[in-house]
């Protein structure tokens, strides 16, 4: 060990200098462009001081890939000038407290208007048909008093109260094209009719080959409104329970 040479830099430095790969793709993906100049719902700051939309659409998905699972994790990124420069922040990383009251002005009306309209642009430039659709539903245990969070279908801690989302995959790509947050005494059908539709919003139905989903999906409703838009529809067999 003796034998390595080491030498001081007044230049920033970071750990994560590999996130340049990372606002490249985002930008040459055309996203950013999309954000900044056609989706003009997005929230806008109080101050001329305060953050862009942008800005914080960016500090928080830079969080997510680095690992965050809460917003006080974003704070890791707030004195690293590397990671600003990449990205071109004006006001650096946000707080934690500045996100929250970004997205606290995201309610269900602003959500149908700006979620639906990004994935119909980042799914406008997958240039390939006969897509096929994996609907499915989970459970997700929670814990203290939160919004939807009531007790139903629970097989790991019954009695527990939870959120049951419903959510759509392109099986082709691997990647989510759709997701409500539901209360948890919904079960796997409840609002899949409204959900299908805001889905063919984002993907036409002429481009959609095969819908697939499991047997807790099954029931008239269903397969009357797939059958109405005439897609083919495969019902899996019902899973095993442990």
């Amino acid at each position: 060990m003796s034998g390595l040479s080491y030498e001081f830099t007044d230049k920033d430095v970071s750990p994560w200098g590999g996130l340049r790969l990372v606002e490249e793709v985002y930008r040459k993906s055309g996203l950013k462009g999309f954000l900044e100049n056609e989706c003009p719902d997005l929230p806008v700051p109080g101050s001329n001081r305060g953050y862009s939309s942008i800005d914080l659409i960016e500090g928080f998905m830079v969080s997510v890939i680095l690992g965050a699972k809460r917003l006080s994790h974003a704070g890791t990124l707030r004195y690293d000038k590397v990671v600003q420069r990449i990205f071109d922040w004006k006001c650096g990383m946000a707080s934690q407290s500045t996100f929250s009251r970004f997205f606290r002005k995201f309610d269900q009306d602003l959500n149908d208007k700006v979620f639906p309209s990004i994935n119909r642009f980042w799914f406008s430039q997958v240039k390939m048909d006969n897509l096929t659709i994996d609907f499915d539903s989970t459970v997700l245990v929670r814990h203290g008093i939160q919004e939807g969070v009531e007790v139903g279908y629970n097989p790991k801690k019954p009695d527990r109260g939870s959120h049951h989302p419903l959510m759509a995959f392109v099986a082709d790509l691997k990647m989510v094209v759709n997701a409500w947050m539901r209360t948890g005494d919904s079960v796997a059908s409840t609002d899949f009719e409204e959900f299908f539709d805001e889905l063919l919003t984002i993907i036409p139905k002429d481009r959609i080959g095969l819908v697939r989903a499991d047997s807790g999906f099954y029931g008239n409703d269903m397969l009357t409104k797939i059958e109405g838009e005439q897609i083919d529809c495969l019902k899996w067999k019902k899973r095993a329970r442990n």
